[in-house]
């Protein structure tokens, strides 16, 4: 299958109020009857080859390179990274023409080899071989078809019974201790639970290709299933969970998918990894072969990344389509004390595989990653469609804005501003993910951390598709930062967090402004969690005119309330000022291990309040001026 269609580039040189601006057209050759009569075309292999043209126009005496794109899909075959700092005064400007849709594509496009294997009059079951190199280095953990995700053949909610019996007179409800411990001495407890009697788990049948979800209070992990001891009803994991079972009070859920007992619904696939085949069910009336199929693949599709002496600066993009971006898989999180080379009798770990960090899973990685960048604008851009997050404003980021966005239908959250300060180990070999993580134990220089970063009038909502654990929006170790008259709506976990770290000399997280975003239907999976979340000190933040309404706590959650604004650990040195909250479970505010005294709560309306009507209509309605949503 040819990946990549030729491009063909326009460059014109044109003077416009003393300026020097660079344009270059970009087509996809065969997919459109355009004719560019022109002495200078450049005839390219890939979007790829369009950094070496733009490299070619970065001079002192060019202003603008403006990119433009007609209509298509473009293929990456790799990351586009921008690093150049040769000249910072250039801006570079990617756009898509005026009513054209450009979408850039970081995954397979599957042939149309779909072959009919069964036919009732209950649907169809297609099957297509996947031969080509990628399909046998990688597993597939997602399938979009004509721009939404398919689902996979997946389980009903199971409930747990608590760990193993020889691990339950050592667990503790929220025994933070008990988890270096059990790090040093044995993962077994990280990598097994009891279940109850059911005979749908007894009768599994094919271990080798299903995958089990863990479902925590904060945060969801992804496991390979090594082995079910029906006798004993015992399930065991090829890759161990961030919180053992037990941890949190209460029976935690969990989830098989990918599963050939459950392959029985219609607009269903399932993988076979040992075949190497795909299996997809569908209504009669549906030849997937007139349908367009793509499995994520690439990890980024672009990163914008300087360095400590250079930023790389002035780069926009406009109404481009983000698209077909890959998790990071075989990522866990351990305790820096964690021995992994003790490994029990018998036990098996899949370095590769799974998935288990703490809540925000950030470490799924982005479609779109920013590093020591400054001025780079996303305007009217969509992230949708991928595995991960759908953009990462990361270390020494300033004055970036993202404008009139969207993020849909992603695996990951929405937005990151910020970093982790947690090491994130790959099993054995012990290896900071650098892409995506700080290193361990560090504490941050607020000059070093992302700031004056702008979200605003941003449309967030059904993310969290395969991390249950991730959020509209981040500020993680972000100062200065703007979010603005966002929407989010219709998440597993928090709409938007902020701090990440609970040590009272930090200041790495302060002056931050979150204010006019509608919040709603968040928290809809997991517990103890907020429309608004807040962990440790920040300093001369507000939060102020926002607009929060109908969270809940799901069936079976385990762990502590959900609430409007939750306030955790050592959150202070702020202002809540004139929000306003409706259709919330439980109380609008809670506060855990922090002092209200700290905390500026002043003029706002909470489910709960008997405040004045006219002090109410007055928020809502400047909320809703600011909101373009609303």
């Amino acid at each position: 299958m040819k990946l990549f269609t030729s491009l063909i580039l326009l460059l014109l040189t044109c003077n416009t109020f003393s300026q020097v601006v660079k344009k270059i057209y970009v087509f996809k050759e065969g997919a459109s009857k355009l004719t560019i009569k022109s002495n200078n075309n450049d005839i390219l292999n890939s979007i790829q080859s369009i950094s070496k043209i733009i490299d070619s126009c970065i001079t002192k005496e060019v202003d603008t390179v403006h990119v433009f794109f007609y209509e298509g899909v473009y293929q990456l075959k790799s990351t586009i990274q921008f690093s150049n700092t040769k000249n910072s005064k250039t801006v570079i400007i990617f756009e898509a023409l005026k009513k054209n849709t450009v979408f850039f594509s970081g995954g397979e496009k599957l042939p149309n080899r779909w072959k009919l294997i069964e036919k009732t009059e209950t649907g169809s079951l297609w099957q297509i071989k996947l031969t080509d190199t990628f399909f046998t280095k990688w597993n597939v953990n997602s399938l979009i078809c004509n721009g939404k995700w398919i689902n996979n053949a997946t389980s009903d909610t199971f409930i747990s019974n608590g760990p193993l019996p020889q691990f339950k007179k050592n667990v503790g409800y929220y025994d933070f201790s008990l988890l270096k411990k059990f790090y040093k001495d044995s993962l077994l407890l990280y990598s097994s639970f009891q279940y109850f009697p059911n005979n749908a788990i007894n009768q599994i049948k094919d271990l080798q290709n299903a995958k089990l979800m863990q479902i925590n209070s904060w945060e969801g992990s992804w496991h390979d299933l090594l082995s079910i001891d029906t006798a004993n009803l015992h399930i065991y994991l090829a890759n161990p969970s961030c919180y053992p079972v037990g941890f949190f009070p209460g029976n935690n859920r969990f989830v098989i998918s990918n599963c050939i007992n459950y392959f029985n619904k219609k607009n269903q696939w399932y993988y076979n990894a040992s075949t190497n085949t795909l299996f997809f069910r569908c209504n009669n009336a549906i030849n997937p072969n007139l349908l367009h199929f793509y499995i994520p693949r690439l990890k980024h599709l672009v990163i914008i990344e300087g360095n400590k002496q250079n930023t790389v600066k002035n780069i926009i993009f406009r109404n481009i389509q983000f698209g077909h971006a890959a998790s990071f898989w075989g990522i866990h999180e351990t305790s820096p004390d964690a021995n992994v080379s003790i490994i029990p009798e018998k036990f098996i770990i899949n370095e590769k595989n799974g998935f288990s960090t703490l809540q925000n899973s950030i470490a799924c990685g982005e479609s779109v990653l920013l590093k020591y960048a400054s001025n780079c604008h996303f305007i009217n851009c969509t992230f949708a469609n991928s595995e991960n997050y759908g953009l990462r404003i990361g270390e020494n980021c300033f004055k970036n804005i993202v404008s009139k966005c969207s993020f849909n239908s992603l695996g990951g959250g929405g937005v990151i501003v910020g970093f982790d300060n947690y090491s994130i180990h790959t099993f054995f070999q012990k290896q900071n993910i650098s892409i995506t993580y700080a290193p361990s134990g560090a504490f941050f220089n607020a000059s070093n951390c992302p700031s004056n970063n702008i979200i605003r009038d941003c449309r967030i909502e059904n993310c969290g598709l395969l991390h249950k654990g991730t959020i509209g929006i981040g500020l993680m170790h972000a100062n200065n930062t703007e979010v603005v008259g966002n929407y989010i709506k219709n998440l597993p976990y928090s709409g938007i967090a902020v701090g990440w770290w609970y040590f009272e000399n930090m200041q790495s997280c302060r002056n931050n402004t979150v204010a006019y975003n509608y919040i709603s239907n968040v928290m809809q999976l997991l517990a103890d969690g907020g429309g608004i979340y807040t962990i440790g000190p920040q300093f001369g933040s507000k939060y102020q005119y926002n607009y929060i309404e109908q969270i809940s706590q799901s069936k079976h959650a385990i762990g502590a309330k959900n609430n409007a604004f939750f306030f955790d650990v050592k959150s202070e040195g702020f202002t809540v000022d004139s929000n306003f909250t409706r259709l919330i479970q439980a109380q609008s505010v809670r506060l855990n291990e922090s002092d209200s005294t700290k905390i500026v709560i002043r003029n706002n309306i909470f489910d709960t309040n008997k405040n004045s009507i006219q002090l109410e209509r007055n928020i809502q309605s400047k909320i809703k001026s600011k909101n373009k949503f609303l």
